[in-house]
């Protein structure tokens, strides 16, 4: 049920879902995301082949003695991650400068090289896909350029010359002719490589087909059926396979485990991660992510920001972030506290300054008052006095 879902919205059907279970509704929980299954579920069973293999709690279940069920064979160690050479110093497989799609993100810098994979993260919509979708030439950019292997990409065409591959996240509307077979959709992207004097030679199309059909456990019976009868996961397969098979110098996967069962996505990891040369990442499989990248580069706001190591890493880094910008905000908070304290404090003062004054305006006035009432004695004294720079009254004994 998560398939096509952001963490966000994954997060609230779970909450609903605990919600059913506390009111004592019975749950029956399917799914290939075997982090689901050990945070949602109380107890798993296992079926290969039509039989179910094992019946147990989550408690005496780990996540490799699961898969290993899963297969029938040790595939658990697979999931962990593994160091990959790359060359930093090398020209840049692929290089974004200031690049921007109006309405969509905006000055994106972006230097990934030979052999590296890169994984991009963001919150659905941040811009992830339709950065892709600039990088293959779908969309050309408003401002800035994209180069491969210090090459300018200006449209598709020079993307795919240049050796640019796009796996996209809407398998049926963009990345498979449904009405087609899959030998079709097979051939359709490696057309040079199959062509033989104009014509395409179809025999070894269709070997080639078959290998990828057995190496990714592509359901089908037979090269010729129609890619619209197969299952989701199935077309995904197809997917994959027409693009690996042209060997891309520069390959892009949005969301490539979508409808992949187990076996299948434990495949593409394994694929992607002996794979030589440079990919960009979408996923919101975080296995595949811990499995495969070098660093994550974060979307937000239309802006990127670069985390090296892999998905547990970029999590770690996160973590730390938001530690800090709790204690600033714990900081902040205090200081204006503080501030209230003595702006309350401010508030008083200015009161009884207030009060003061009014006294102290009262005595003004009642000197004011004496000072008119010495002035007008002043001119009643005689001239001769008055012109005087300074007088001295005596009167009753008093200065």
């Amino acid at each position: 049920p998560t398939s096509s879902i952001s963490e966000a919205e994954v997060e609230r059907l779970f909450k609903f879902v605990r919600r059913l279970k506390e009111g004592g509704i019975s749950i029956i929980y399917i799914s290939h995301r075997m982090s689901e299954i050990f945070s949602l579920c109380d107890r798993v069973t296992i079926m290969r082949d039509g039989e179910s293999v094992c019946t147990d709690t989550c408690a005496n279940l780990t996540m490799e003695s699961l898969i290993d069920a899963m297969l029938g064979s040790s595939a658990g160690a697979s999931m962990h991650w593994q160091q990959r050479s790359h060359t930093l110093g090398a020209t840049p497989a692929l290089e974004l400068h200031g690049v921007s799609r109006q309405h969509h993100f905006a000055d994106v810098t972006l230097q990934v090289y030979p052999g590296e994979i890169v994984g991009l993260a963001g919150l659905m919509g941040s811009g992830r896909t339709e950065i892709m979708e600039t990088i293959f030439g779908l969309y050309p950019p408003t401002q800035g350029e994209v180069r491969v292997h210090g090459k300018p990409v200006r449209d598709l065409n020079e993307a795919i010359a240049a050796g640019v591959a796009l796996v996209p996240e809407n398998r049926r509307t963009q990345g498979l002719v449904l009405s087609h077979s899959v030998l079709d959709n097979f051939v359709l992207p490696n057309l040079s490589r199959f062509q033989r004097a104009g014509l395409v030679h179809v025999l070894s199309a269709i070997k080639s087909v078959k290998d990828f059909v057995q190496s990714l456990s592509i359901k089908t019976d037979h090269p010729r059926k129609t890619a619209g009868l197969l299952s989701g996961g199935n077309q995904q397969k197809v997917v994959l396979a027409k693009w690996l098979a042209r060997k891309p110098r520069v390959l892009l996967l949005d969301e490539p485990t979508n409808y992949l069962d187990l076996e299948g996505t434990l495949w593409l990891q394994d694929h992607l991660a002996k794979y030589p040369r440079t990919m960009i990442v979408i996923s919101h499989d975080r296995r595949l992510l811990d499995r495969v990248v070098h660093r994550i580069e974060e979307i937000h706001e239309g802006r990127v920001r670069s985390y090296p190591g892999n998905y547990s890493a970029f999590q770690g880094h996160k973590a730390r972030e938001l530690e800090n910008e709790a204690l600033a905000n714990a900081r902040f908070d205090k200081l204006l506290a503080q501030e209230e304290v003595w702006i309350r404090k401010g508030v008083e003062a200015r009161r009884t300054r207030g009060a003061g004054g009014g006294r102290t305006l009262g005595d003004r006035r009642a000197l004011i008052r004496q000072t008119d009432s010495v002035s007008a004695r002043r001119r009643s004294l005689p001239a001769g006095l008055r012109g005087s720079e300074s007088t001295t009254v005596m009167r009753d004994g008093t200065l």
